[in-house]
C-alpha cells in the first residue's frame, strides 16, 4: 500500500510513531514524505526508515506556489500542498492507488483493511461522524475529514484530484466564516460532483476524539476493539508534544489510558530515536495562544 504525508518539524515525532504503526501491521508498504523544512529532511534521511522516500519542497514548488506561500499561514500552505503533492507523486510514479495520511494518525491493524468494502472506488473519503452533541460542527468543517483520503491513479481519480488541487490553490485558509474551511470542505463537493467517490465503509477507521464517545473501546486478546470490530486507525487530533517528556490533549483535554498510552509510548520512542540523531533538535509544539490552557501529561513508557 502506498501512502504520502506532509510534515513539519513539529510533527516529526508523530510521523515516526505513525510509520512504526504501519511497519508493525502492514505486509507491504511505501511512504512518500514531503518535508517542509531542512531539519525534518535531514533527520529522516539519517534515520534511514525502511520504505520511506523523502521529497524536499523545492521539488514541487514553482513560482505560483511560492507566491501563494507568502500569503498563507504555515498550516494553510501545508493544506494547499496536499493535492499538489498527491498529483506530483501519481504523475512521477507507477502507483495504482495513493493514500494521504496526516501525521497524527496511528494504525492498530493492517492498513489494507481500509479497502475491504470499496476498493474499486476511485476516491475514498472518511466521514467525521461526530458525536451527537457536536454534530453541528460538521456544518463548519465539513462532512468529511481530510486526514485520510485515497485516490486511484485512473482517469476518475486524477480528474477529481486535479479539481481539488485547483480549488486549494485558489482558496485554502483556516477560517469557516466564508462557508469554506481549508482543504476540507471541498470534499463534500467532490462527493457530489464526481463518480466513484465513496465514503470508507469499514468500521474502525478514523476513530477520533470527535466521535469515539459512540463506541465501547476495549482490549481483547491484546488487540483494541470498538464495539464488535477491531480498531484499525485512530486520529489523535489535538495531541501535542510540548517538550521531550510531556504532551497535552487540546481536543477536550481528554486522556483515556486505553487509547492514549500505547500511542504515547510510540511517540516517546520516536523522541528517543530523534535524540540519538540530533540531541539539540526540539520538535515540540504548542500554539502560543493555548500555552497554559491544558493539563500537561507525562509521556508514558512501558
Amino acid at each position: 500500500m502506498y501512502f504520502c504525508n506532509i510534515i513539519t518539524r513539529t510533527r516529526l515525532y508523530q510521523f515516526i510513531a505513525l510509520y512504526n504503526s504501519i511497519k508493525k501491521y502492514s505486509k507491504s508498504f511505501k511512504i512518500f514524505v514531503l518535508c517542509m523544512d531542512e531539519d525534518t529532511f535531514r533527520i529522516l534521511e539519517q534515520a534511514r526508515l525502511e520504505n520511506v522516500t523523502l521529497n524536499r519542497l523545492s521539488e514541487i514548488e514553482d513560482n505560483h506556489l511560492l507566491n501563494i506561500k507568502s500569503m498563507r499561514k504555515a498550516e494553510e500552505y501545508c493544506w494547499t500542498l496536499k493535492p499538489v503533492y498527491l498529483m506530483y507523486l501519481l504523475t512521477h510514479n507507477n502507483i495504482e492507488r495513493l493514500t494521504y495520511i496526516d501525521a497524527d494518525l496511528f494504525f492498530y491493524d493492517d492498513p489494507e483493511r481500509i479497502l475491504e468494502r470499496n476498493s474499486k472506488c476511485s476516491v475514498l473519503l472518511s466521514e467525521h461522524d461526530c458525536n451527537f452533541d457536536i454534530k453541528y460542527v460538521e456544518n463548519d468543517v465539513g462532512r468529511f475529514n481530510a486526514g485520510i483520503i485515497s485516490f486511484m491513479n485512473n482517469f476518475r481519480g486524477r480528474n477529481c484530484l486535479h479539481w481539488w488541487k485547483r480549488q486549494c490553490i485558489k482558496w485554502c485558509f483556516n477560517t469557516t466564516t466564508t462557508g469554506q474551511f481549508g482543504d476540507q470542505k471541498y470534499l463534500e463537493q467532490m462527493f457530489e460532483r464526481f463518480m466513484e467517490v465513496c465514503p470508507i465503509e469499514v468500521p474502525g477507521v478514523n476513530i477520533a476524539p470527535w466521535n469515539d464517545e459512540k463506541y465501547k473501546i476495549y482490549i481483547n486478546k491484546g488487540n483494541l476493539f470498538i464495539n464488535d470490530d477491531r480498531l484499525i486507525l485512530y486520529h489523535y487530533c489535538g495531541f501535542r508534544v510540548v517538550n521531550k517528556k510531556s504532551c497535552v490533549f487540546m481536543y477536550g483535554d481528554k486522556y483515556s489510558p486505553i487509547i492514549h498510552n500505547p500511542y504515547m509510548e510510540y511517540v516517546k520512542d520516536a523522541i528517543l530515536l530523534v535524540e540519538s540523531i540530533d540531541s539539540e533538535f526540539d520538535g515540540s509544539f504548542i500554539e502560543p495562544c493555548n500555552e497554559g490552557r491544558f493539563k500537561v501529561f507525562s509521556l508514558v513508557t512501558s
